[in-house]
């Protein structure tokens, strides 16, 4: 491929493209298979070279591997003679995808009591993330202008309003062993919230907003529907991998997900940690799944929970727990406005959604 070729899918990967130029680029991806080809090695090539980049999150261990050569069998580098220069980028690329292997395989060992290597719940362990020191002190001097402990996040994710009385719907596995959850967004900042339902099998969890700053919405501009998705719907998702909110855009690649699981969709949505709890929304901006996890050995595949098993969920919440039952939004008020209007009334109710845990 030639260099505009390949700087083009670098920023389409990086998701820097606009949305005709990436309906552009869809189109080809479907119709010309030896293009689609060269674009799935190079997308290959960029995921490996992005994961081999991630020198915070690896260098522990690193040093556990380090830790356990034995001495005499440490070996110094060789440095490759002049006529080998050539080939160096390719020596480099070869030994960062070995050192990955080799580091992925003890990580995998060290947990594989609590998840299978092939799938990945998308949470962001924050603690394994060098973030900039200008947005870390904004987000411990809100915290503390919260009363609550002025230390950064175990994790975080993604989660979007429900109801407009303050209910959230997220991850189970982004809140899992949480000793307290803070939400935030632009137009609400930061508020305390609370578990009030959680479904381990279909990876749903319920919040409600228990902080005296908040104030009930109304009704949302979204519903959540009960309909299922056709085959190759476009669909869009917001979400948190980054201090910012994130737009991604796709198709419904399968009506299954991870090993064929009936109660979640198979996606073509480009997704990363931080992006679970997301909404997924079809073109007239009804709400039909949520962001759950990614497959590790398939390129671009994702997956989400469908909507009727979030709404399953809600409305199994027993009535007396709460208070009250939840009301959802009966009306479509994104339905006829264009994508960039459904994004830009949309984003109000979705959150970052932070998790605190001591332990």
């Amino acid at each position: 491929m030639d260099q505009d070729i390949i700087e083009m899918l670098d920023q389409y990967f990086r998701n820097e493209l606009s949305q005709e130029r990436r309906r552009e680029i869809d189109e080809r991806l479907k119709n010309d298979a030896s293009f689609k080809g060269e674009a799935e090695r190079h997308f290959a090539f960029l995921q490996t070279l992005e994961n081999a980049g991630r020198r915070a999150a690896l260098k522990n261990s690193f040093d556990l591997i380090h830790q356990h050569i034995p001495a005499d069998e440490r070996k110094p580098v060789v440095v490759p003679s002049p006529g080998f220069r050539r080939f160096w980028p390719a020596i480099a690329v070869a030994a960062s995808v070995a050192l990955l292997s080799v580091v992925t395989t003890v990580l995998t060992m060290q947990n594989v009591s609590e998840t299978e290597s092939k799938y990945i719940d998308l949470r962001r362990n924050v603690e394994q993330i060098q973030r900039s020191q200008k947005a870390q002190k904004a987000i411990l001097d809100d915290i503390a202008s919260k009363k609550a402990d002025p230390i950064a996040a175990s994790y975080t994710g993604t989660g979007f309003m429900v109801s407009g009385s303050g209910y959230i719907a997220t991850s189970y596995h982004v809140i899992r062993d949480a000793d307290s959850v803070y939400i935030q967004n632009e137009r609400f900042g930061i508020l305390k919230a609370i578990v009030v339902r959680t479904d381990q099998v279909n990876d749903v969890a319920i919040l409600k907003i228990d902080d005296p700053a908040f104030t009930p919405s109304g009704q949302l501009p979204f519903v959540i529907t009960s309909a299922q998705s056709d085959l190759g719907a476009g669909v869009f998702t917001l979400g948190f991998p980054r201090e910012e909110i994130v737009y991604g855009e796709g198709t419904i690649s399968a009506a299954t997900g991870y090993k064929q699981n009936v109660t979640a969709y198979q996606i073509a949505v480009p997704v990363n940690p931080g992006n679970s709890g997301g909404p997924l929304v079809n073109q007239t901006g009804e709400v039909v799944g949520m962001i759950s996890g990614i497959q590790t050995e398939a390129l671009g595949a994702a997956f989400a929970v469908k909507s009727n098993i979030l709404l399953d969920v809600i409305n199994n919440i027993p009535a007396d727990s709460l208070g009250k039952s939840i009301q959802l939004s009966r009306y479509n008020r994104l339905k006829n406005h264009d994508r960039t209007q459904q994004v830009k009334r949309l984003r109000d109710y979705v959150f970052m959604v932070k998790v605190y845990n001591q332990r």
